[in-house]
């Protein structure tokens, strides 16, 4: 989910985060397909003879309770 959001797009398809994370593309989908499962990720349909399939980020909280748990667990923010 940090991935998604420090991408800076609002549209990401597994195969560029593939490259970011350093995972297998079936990992990656697995999870966006997750996502999208969860209402936090919207799948968009496929364009003519497109077999990459891009995701659209939704309004949700869940993105910045992930941001900051990440900051948090990885000691990348200092305690108030």
């Amino acid at each position: 989910m940090v991935a998604i959001v420090r991408s800076g797009n609002n549209v990401v398809c597994a195969a560029d985060l593939e490259k970011e994370l350093g995972l297998a593309n079936n990992r990656v989908r697995t999870q966006l397909i997750a996502l999208s499962d969860a209402g936090v990720l919207t799948a968009l349909p496929p364009g003519r003879g497109d077999r990459i399939v891009w995701y659209q980020r939704r309004e949700s909280p869940l993105w910045d309770l992930s941001v900051a748990l990440y900051e948090d667990w990885s000691g990348r923010s200092s305690p108030d």
